[in-house]
C-alpha cells in the first residue's frame, strides 16, 4: 500500500458501570435500521466528484498498517457505527468528518485527532477513486482501527466477548452489544463479583435471551458442536462452521441417523480435520495406533489422554520413540485389547503389492454383501459399527472400510466431508485422471455437493468407469448392497488419490 491509515496514540476515557439498572445485551441491529447519514451524505458527494477539503499531511500516512489483510475477520464488513454527537449537525466541509468522528467515538470512546481525521479521509478518497463504494471504504478504517493497540486496551475482553456469541448465538456481536457486555461485565464487577463469576453472568444473559432460544430451538445441535471445538481445537466455532454442521445434522437426521450417531460423526469430522492435527501434533499417530492395535477409531477423549501419556513418558526423560513404544504397550494392556485377541479378532491387515491393489482387493472382496430393504441394517451394518457408528447412509463408511483395511486410515461418513479433506490434503484430483483404486464422489443432481462415494476398479476405452460401490442398487434390480457398475462421467464429481 503506497498510504496507511495512522491511529495516534492516546488515553482511552474510562467507562464507569452505570449507576442504574445494568445494561442489557442489545438483540442484533438490522442494517435497514443503522444510522446511515453520514455515509449517505459522504456517498452523494463522492458521486458528484466532490473532493473533501482537507490537508493533505504526508508524515501522518504511516506504514503502520502494511500487509494487513483486505478482509474484516470479525465479519462486519458494511457496519456502520451509530453514535450522536453534536458534531454530526454541524457542517463541515469534509463530507467523511461526521462519519469518521462518529467510528472514533464508537470504537476508541474518544474524538480523533486532526492528522487522523486527515489520514481516514485520503484513504477514504483513495478507496473511492479505485473503484469501491463508501461502506467498503469504511469497513476498512472499522478493521484497522480494530486491529490498533488502543482498542485492544479499550476494549480488553473484545475478543472474549466475540467468542461467547459465535459459541451461543452463531455470529459475531455488533460495536454496540461489545461496549454493553462490557458494561454490563462492569457492573458485575461492582457488585463484588470475581472474573470468572462476570463472565459466567454474561453467559446467562446471552442464554436466557429470545434470540438464544430461537437460535437453538432451530439449531439443536449447536451447543454441543461448540462443545467439539472448544474441546477439540481451543475455540469456539466460526459461523460457517456451526451452519455447515448444523446443515449436516438436520439432514442426517431427515435421513433416519439418530442423535447420538450424528454428534459422533460431527466430532469425528471435526477430529478429521488438518487444523485439529495441527493443534494435537500427535493426534494422527495415535488414531493410527488405535486403529492397528484395537481396530477402530480413538475418541477425542482417548486422543487427548493418548496425548498426555505420551508428555508423561517423554517429562520422565524417554525419548519420542521409546514413549510411542511404552503407549502401543499400554494399549496391549487393555482389557479390550486382550478381549479381541482372545476373541481371534483381528484388526486391518495388508498384503502384498501396491496400495491400490491393496485396496481393490479389499473392494472385491465385500461385493454381494447386502443391505436388508432400505434399513442402513443387515450385514452391511459392520461398516459404519466398526467406526463406532450405528445404521446410517453408509456409502462412505464402506469407503472408509475398505481404505483402513488395505493400510489407508480413513474414518468419514459423509461424502462432502471426503472431498474437503481430499482437498485439503492435496489429493483432490477434480475430474481428471482416474486410477484404479482411486475414491470416486458423484453429485446426482448437480448442485455442487458430493452425494455419494465409491472406488473406481478401471476407466474403459469409451470414457466410462468401472467401479465398486456400497450403499448402492444391484444393477436391474433394487436389492441395495456392495456391486460393481459402470458409470457415466455426466454424474461424477471428482476423483481422489489414496
Amino acid at each position: 500500500m503506497s498510504t496507511s491509515l495512522r491511529i495516534a496514540p492516546s488515553t482511552a476515557r474510562p467507562v464507569t458501570p452505570s449507576a442504574t439498572a445494568p445494561a442489557k445485551i442489545a438483540a442484533p441491529t438490522s442494517s435497514s435500521t443503522r444510522d446511515v447519514s453520514s455515509f449517505q451524505a459522504a456517498s452523494t458527494a463522492a458521486a458528484s466528484g466532490a473532493t473533501p477539503t482537507v490537508a493533505t499531511d504526508s508524515a501522518t500516512l504511516t506504514a503502520a498498517l502494511h500487509g494487513l489483510p483486505a478482509t474484516n475477520p470479525l465479519g462486519q464488513g458494511a457496519d456502520v457505527p451509530r453514535v450522536h454527537t453534536a458534531s454530526n449537525t454541524a457542517p463541515v466541509t469534509n463530507p467523511f468528518e461526521s462519519w469518521i468522528r462518529q467510528t472514533y467515538e464508537t470504537l476508541l470512546r474518544r474524538q480523533p485527532t486532526a492528522a487522523e481525521i486527515t489520514s481516514a479521509t485520503n484513504w477514504i478518497s483513495k478507496e473511492l477513486a479505485a473503484g469501491k463504494n463508501i461502506f467498503q471504504a469504511g469497513a476498512e478504517i472499522c478493521f484497522f482501527i480494530k486491529l490498533s493497540p488502543e482498542y485492544k486496551q479499550v476494549h480488553p475482553l473484545g475478543s472474549w466477548i466475540s467468542s461467547l456469541y459465535q459459541s451461543r448465538l452463531g455470529r459475531y456481536p455488533t460495536d454496540e452489544e461489545i461496549d454493553k457486555a462490557e458494561d454490563l461485565m462492569k457492573t458485575f464487577a461492582a457488585q463484588g463479583k470475581n472474573f470468572f463469576q462476570c463472565c459466567q453472568g454474561l453467559d446467562f444473559c446471552v442464554s436466557i435471551s429470545p434470540e438464544y432460544k430461537s437460535f437453538h430451538a432451530a439449531n439443536p445441535f449447536a451447543s454441543f458442536i461448540n462443545d467439539v471445538y472448544t474441546k477439540a481445537l481451543g475455540r469456539a466455532p466460526r459461523p460457517d462452521e456451526m451452519a455447515n454442521f448444523n446443515t449436516y445434522a438436520k439432514d442426517a437426521g431427515a435421513h433416519g441417523t439418530n442423535w447420538m450417531q450424528i454428534c459422533a460423526n460431527i466430532s469425528n469430522l471435526v477430529l478429521a480435520g488438518n487444523e485439529f492435527h495441527t493443534v494435537h501434533p500427535f493426534s494422527k499417530w495415535i488414531q493410527g495406533e488405535y486403529q492397528s492395535t484395537l481396530g477402530r477409531a480413538p475418541s477425542l477423549d482417548e486422543i487427548l489422554s493418548g496425548e498426555a501419556l505420551l508428555g508423561k513418558f517423554m517429562a520422565q526423560g524417554k525419548n519420542l520413540f521409546q514413549a510411542a513404544q511404552a503407549f502401543d504397550f499400554c494399549l496391549k494392556l487393555s482389557p479390550e485389547y486382550q478381549s479381541k485377541h482372545a476373541g481371534g479378532v483381528t484388526g486391518p491387515t495388508t498384503g502384498g503389492g501396491d496400495v491400490r491393489s491393496q485396496i481393490l482387493a479389499m473392494a472385491e472382496s465385500q461385493i454381494g454383501t447386502l443391505e436388508n430393504g432400505d434399513t442402513n441394517n443387515g450385514p452391511c451394518a459392520k461398516y459404519p459399527n466398526y467406526f463406532g457408528r450405528g445404521a446410517e447412509s453408509w456409502c462412505a463408511d464402506f469407503a472408509s472400510w475398505v481404505y483402513t483395511h488395505a493400510g489407508v486410515p480413513m474414518n468419514n461418513p459423509w461424502c462432502p466431508g471426503i472431498v474437503q479433506n481430499l482437498k485439503a490434503e492435496g489429493r483432490w484430483k477434480g475430474r481428471s485422471n482416474p486410477q484404479p483404486g482411486d475414491l470416486v464422489l458423484f453429485d446426482w443432481n448437480g448442485d455442487g455437493v458430493a452425494d455419494h462415494v465409491g472406488i473406481v476398479k478401471g476407466v474403459n476405452a469409451d470414457g466410462t468407469i468401472e467401479t465398486i460401490e456400497g450403499n448402492s442398487d444391484k444393477p436391474g434390480t433394487s436389492q441395495s448392497g456392495v456391486w460393481e457398475h459402470t458409470r457415466s462421467m455426466g454424474t461424477i464429481m471428482g476423483f481422489g488419490n489414496p
